[in-house]
């Protein structure tokens, strides 16, 4: 976990968005936010 605050606040802002994503889209995003 390496600064993943932007990640989460996106995701919190976007109503969990990234619970409602693929797994292939949450790993993509967690790849870009690493």
């Amino acid at each position: 976990r390496q600064r993943l605050t932007q990640v989460e606040e996106a995701a919190a802002a976007r109503g969990r968005a990234l619970l409602d994503l693929p797994a292939a889209e949450q790993r993509a995003l967690w790849q870009a936010a690493t």
